[in-house]
């Protein structure tokens, strides 16, 4: 709402004298110019000036100068309606007041009950005027003067309309033709109108349309109607439950309901509060990430019938919205991984085509990125670059809370589109094809298609974004416009990368090698180590690298590779097994360097112990210095195998007896 000030302000801010400045008030209000403007004047009643009457004249209106000496001055100003009659008004009541003043204008000067009133007055009856709605509308002589009248006597407030006593308040319990033909009495009526819109409400917020609302809605009028008494026909409550759209359109708050529960993109995209994000300070301050569905139909290329599925694997520089990307194209049964992400990261913080190393990445909630935000997590520790590096994951549904989504949307439709196979979503795509025929499929080699896509991300790239947050830049000028004033990329080497960027496993060793992957993997470090003791092996990523990185009680301990296997006549396996043994036999020595020398195990643990006990004598030894005679070794085993015999016959005898009584109880042989 303007700002007024009243005729003394006016007098401070112009340098006329308080008279001088109503007496040009005065003329304004008949609609002369001041200095060229022309001044906003509304006049009031009160005390001082003639008549009782007061003006206010607009601060905006006045001249430049002046508005600006008056915030100078700081100088009362106040709104034109803060004296009412009768309390709080609407913004409809205040345009109406407005109206009927601009209406009366020609009118107010004018001395009461003379000839030049009355031919103001119908001079007013005769124009046509636009109301506060722009509508064409006249005013009679009477109303004319009864607007005049109250703002005589009351100033502007007189004309401020007074609010209907049931504006807002339903007038019609159902319908017109239902409220006078029911037969229920006002108690029933009422219990009926409740059930029918909890009933709408309900159907609404279920996802019927307005007309459905209206037809299921007029049904279940009349099936409470006769719930609740009524002797009508059901031909005659069917014609007085009859409803409309617009009687059914009262629900469509509850639409959203049906959004969120069931479509929560719909919800996303017109319900949920958003906030406003302005752009990061500098380039790589945030970056986000992301993998898009490219709607283009490529066929695999040993099977036409199959298609390839293509996807976008993109970075996007918050500052300055420039955008990398990698196309990945999978065949039937597989998906992106986060090797892929690796690989495409690599290009965005390694390569010299690269924005670098973010400071803070947006990721989205694939479980392809979880390696890859643990390996960022750990970030500042491994590479002692930019401390604060850290992640940030989506919603599971939250297109606003990353910009890329906005960009793909650019992309699909700007430049994806003109590209050959575009099916945008539809197999039939009328917009590229003829109707109601098969969109033909991409028919280069996918590194033609790739090629493509790169050309239309730097087109975007090289685009002004006009009415944008870039102020009509491109991505390219306002990323090269940053390097210009002094930031600078940072990025980190392969082997940086791999290291950090990579699968966490934990390897035993044994005879110097580790396995890893269906393969053994060996170094100098593994080579030295004993068996069964834990290293913390770290596969990269990205694809295309084939050793890997040891730590030991997380401290980096270099690389490991796959170890050669030589044939059984190749002299340099015999060289590189005796090298290795002799680097494990020196970790040996390097332990034994730090043992006390002369440590007698056994001694230590017999020292404190009580051989005998006290009393008893030390038992005797049997000694035997020298082997037996040949007759010694004779006699021996001669007895021995006499012993043999007898025991063997004494063994035979117990069988015998055992058996013979066995036969006799039977009654022996028949």
């Amino acid at each position: 709402m303007n700002a007024f000030m009243d005729a003394n302000a006016f007098s401070d801010v112009s340098g006329l004298s308080a008279r001088h400045a109503r007496r040009i008030l005065g003329e304004a209000s008949k609609g002369e110019v001041f200095q060229g403007c022309q001044l906003e004047v509304l006049a009031t009643s009160g005390q001082g000036g003639a008549g009782g009457r007061q003006y206010l004249v607009a601060l905006s209106s006045l001249p430049a100068e002046m508005q600006e000496r008056a915030k100078s001055l700081d100088l009362p100003l106040r709104a034109p309606f803060d004296r009412l009659s009768h309390g709080e008004i609407a913004e409809w009541q205040r345009e109406e007041a407005k109206f009927r003043l601009h209406v009366i204008s020609p009118a107010i000067n004018t001395t009461p009950r003379s000839s030049e009133r009355a031919q103001a007055l119908k001079q007013i009856a005769k124009c046509t005027h636009r109301d506060r709605n722009g509508a064409a509308k006249t005013v009679s002589e009477r109303t004319a003067r009864i607007w005049l009248d109250a703002y005589e006597e009351k100033g502007l407030s007189g004309l401020v309309p007074k609010a209907s006593p049931v504006r807002g308040a339903r007038r019609v319990l159902i319908s017109r033709r239902w409220d006078a033909e029911i037969d229920l009495d006002n108690t029933a009526r009422a219990t009926v109108a409740s059930e029918l819109e909890q009933y709408g409400r309900d159907g609404t917020a279920a996802g019927w349309s307005t007309r459905t609302v209206a037809r299921q809605c007029g049904q279940k009028l009349a099936e409470l109607s006769k719930k609740h008494g009524s002797q009508l026909s059901r031909q005659k409550l069917t014609a007085i439950c009859a409803l409309t759209k617009k009687w059914a359109s009262r629900f469509d708050e509850f639409r959203r309901v049906d959004r969120f529960r069931h479509d929560n993109k719909a919800w996303d995209d017109r319900d949920k509060p958003r906030i406003l994000r302005k752009l990061s300070d500098k380039p790589m301050d945030v970056v986000f990430g992301d993998v898009h569905p490219i709607d283009i139909d490529m066929r695999l290329p040993d099977n036409p019938k199959r298609q390839l599925r293509l996807r976008l694997i993109a970075w996007m520089d918050d500052a300055t919205r420039f955008i990398w990307g990698k196309l990945a194209a999978f065949g039937p049964g597989t998906g992106v991984r986060k090797t892929d992400i690796a690989d495409s990261l690599y290009d965005l913080v390694v390569s010299e085509q690269g924005g670098g190393l973010p400071v803070t990445f947006y990721f989205d909630n694939g479980g392809e990125y979880n390696d890859v935000a643990k390996a960022i997590a750990d970030f500042p520790e491994l590479s002692g670059l930019i401390s604060g590096r850290g992640h940030i994951r989506a919603q599971p549904y939250n297109g606003a809370a990353k910009p890329i989504e906005g960009t793909f949307r650019i992309l699909e439709q700007n430049y994806f589109r003109f590209l050959p196979g575009w099916i945008g979503g539809d197999r039939s795509n009328k917009k590229t094809q003829q109707v109601g025929k098969p969109v033909q499929p991409f028919q280069g080699t996918l590194e033609e298609l790739a090629a493509l896509i790169q050309k239309a991300i730097a087109t975007y790239n090289d685009t002004p974004q006009e009415g944008g947050k870039l102020e009509g830049r491109s991505p390219r000028e306002a990323f090269e416009a940053a390097i210009a004033n002094g930031w600078e990329p940072q990025r980190t080497d392969a082997r940086s990368f791999d290291e950090i960027f990579s699968e966490r496993h934990t390897r035993f060793v044994k005879q110097g090698r580790i396995d890893f992957r269906n393969a053994q993997y060996t170094s100098e470090l593994i080579g030295k180590l004993g068996y069964r003791t834990p290293v913390e092996v770290r596969a990269p990523l990205r694809t295309g690298v084939d050793h890997v990185f040891i730590r030991r009680n997380g401290i980096p301990c270099g690389e490991a590779n796959p170890d050669q296997a030589y044939d059984t006549q190749d002299r340099r396996g015999a060289e590189e097994a005796g090298r290795r043994i002799k680097e494990h036999k020196g970790a040996i020595r390097e332990l034994e360097a730090q043992l006390t020398p002369g440590f007698d195990g056994f001694e230590e643990l017999t020292r404190n112990t009580t051989a005998f006990s006290p009393g008893q004598e030390q038992p005797g030894i049997i000694m035997r210095l020298a082997g037996e005679e040949p007759e010694a070794r004779i006699a021996r085993e001669a007895m021995e195998k006499e012993a043999e015999s007898k025991r063997w016959k004494e063994i035979m005898a117990q069988a015998n007896e055992v058996d013979g009584q066995t036969r006799k109880a039977s009654g022996g042989n028949r």
